[in-house]
């Protein structure tokens, strides 16, 4: 908190395939790239307000939420029409912000 994140080279495309290729290119997943970021990676029952949390989703991206308390986060989901509230029941991995 009150800290600035070094982040890297985020890229840009314009498809799925440039997507997957630029994480092939950066560590082959979704979390690598945070990892290789430089965000301090926490364990998921830690996160804060505003926290990146993994949660399981189709590969090859898996499925990333902004942390709002209460065991519940921000994200897209198939059954959703754009950004929804979903439930936190099975997270993977969490990266403080």
């Amino acid at each position: 908190m009150g800290k600035r994140p070094r982040i890297g080279a985020g890229g840009t495309w314009k498809s799925r395939l440039g997507a997957v290729r630029f994480m092939n290119a950066h560590g082959g997943s979704m979390a690598a790239c945070l990892d290789g970021w430089g965000l301090p990676r926490i364990l998921p029952a830690e996160a804060l307000i505003g926290d990146l949390i993994e949660m399981p989703g189709e590969a090859p991206f898996g499925a990333m939420v902004v942390y709002l308390g209460n065991q519940s986060a921000l994200g897209w989901h198939e059954e959703a029409e754009g950004c929804a509230v979903l439930r936190v029941r099975h997270p993977l991995r969490a990266w403080r912000l």
